[in-house]
């Protein structure tokens, strides 16, 4: 994989820190966080593979819908996955704040994905965790959680690939995970469009046990440096508590998600956004996040370069929704690459008035 690699004074690299720190322009991957995949969501853990794949158009290793676009998982037309071997390593710690309690985890992810002929790859995604609860009135609650998901992908020809996954965990013995995505791509020279539909089952959120059935589909549209992409999302949470605690009912959702993104600069590679995002559950559920009518609106910009070996990622964000709820993100990343071996460390920050995160890591992935 090729970086683009330039050497840039210390002037430049304060200005353009200060200007996303002026412009509020993930939270990390833990099932724990509140459940709004909004677009400006970000999984840490893929930051620096996967930007480098947006930067030059190359396949990422795995469909996951409605994530960041610099941090999705969605592939890069006209690429190849990789030759070999890849193996990953993360530990990490997440604080969470809500109004009435709050949350710490210790987690750690082990990663494994082999290409076993130009046309099958295995994956195996395992997810280790201890949390803590301490609730106003309650008792503290302690909890082990894990969870282990296998992928078989099925690249059928460089422009279209079909999967199959699934996953369980022991501490809750459940079935976490299962469903197929089929992904597919097109090139027309400057012109790039990719889809992603996915049918599965998500086991959501492990503190109260919840899981649901769902489709969604991802489009995107790329000429040069401007990215559009859309996606659309429909669920069904399993039968459970709605409207407080005297009634269950499945809970129909729906999520349509909107972004527009310009590339202003190569290098260091420096995007800007706008994002759009309605989310709406047919019932109030006293178990998971289950807003109603929520629409967002609202801005993010993020920076990527390479120093030689080394790299650094900053990006921030801000939004407001339909009820005037001010939210705004800010996570950064650094580290070193060479010779398919990369470590870094992270950090970010999540905030709006009803809930808090913070979230550090040190990520490790070998390519063989």
């Amino acid at each position: 994989m090729s970086h683009c690699r330039r050497k840039f004074s210390k002037g430049e690299f304060l200005i353009t820190i200060i200007f996303l720190f002026a412009a509020y322009s993930e939270v990390c991957a833990s099932q724990t966080l509140r459940d709004d995949p909004g677009f400006l969501f970000r999984e840490l853990s893929n930051s620096h593979t996967t930007i480098t794949n947006e930067i030059n158009f190359g396949y990422d290793s795995e469909p996951v819908f409605l994530m960041h676009p610099v941090i999705s998982n969605s592939k890069k037309g006209g690429g190849k996955f990789f030759n070999g071997f890849n193996a990953g390593y993360m530990v990490g710690y997440l604080r969470e704040i809500e109004e009435l309690y709050n949350t710490s985890s210790f987690y750690q992810t082990l990663k494994l994905e082999k290409k076993v002929s130009s046309l099958v790859t295995f994956k195996m995604d395992v997810r280790l965790e201890y949390a803590k609860r301490v609730e106003v009135g309650k008792p503290d609650v302690k909890k082990w959680y894990d969870n282990t998901v296998l992928t078989c992908n099925l690249q059928l020809n460089d422009k279209n690939r079909l999967s199959f996954f699934g996953g369980g965990s022991i501490s809750d013995s459940v079935f976490t995970s299962y469903g197929t995505s089929y992904d597919a791509a097109f090139n027309a020279g400057k012109v790039e469009i990719k889809n992603s539909l996915t049918f599965a089952y998500d086991y959501f959120y492990y503190w109260n046990q919840v899981g649901q059935n769902y489709v969604s589909d991802n489009l995107e549209f790329r000429y040069k440096d401007f990215t559009i992409n859309t996606g659309m999302f429909g669920a069904v949470v399993d039968y459970n508590y709605v409207d407080g605690y005297d009634a269950k009912a499945r809970n129909p959702n729906t999520q349509f998600n909107f972004d527009v993104r310009y590339r202003i600069l190569p290098d260091p590679a420096w995007t800007i956004g706008y994002g759009f995002s309605a989310r709406n559950y047919k019932y109030y559920s006293p178990l998971y996040f289950s807003p109603q009518n929520r629409k967002i609106n609202g801005v993010y910009s993020y920076l990527y370069d390479m120093i030689s070996t080394f790299y650094v990622y900053l990006g921030s964000g801000a939004r407001v929704d339909n009820n005037n709820t001010f939210i705004w993100d800010f996570d950064a990343e650094a580290g070193y690459d060479h010779g398919g071996f990369s470590a870094s460390l992270g950090i970010s920050r999540y905030n709006d008035p009803y809930y808090t995160s913070y979230n550090s890591f040190l990520n490790i992935t070998k390519n063989f």
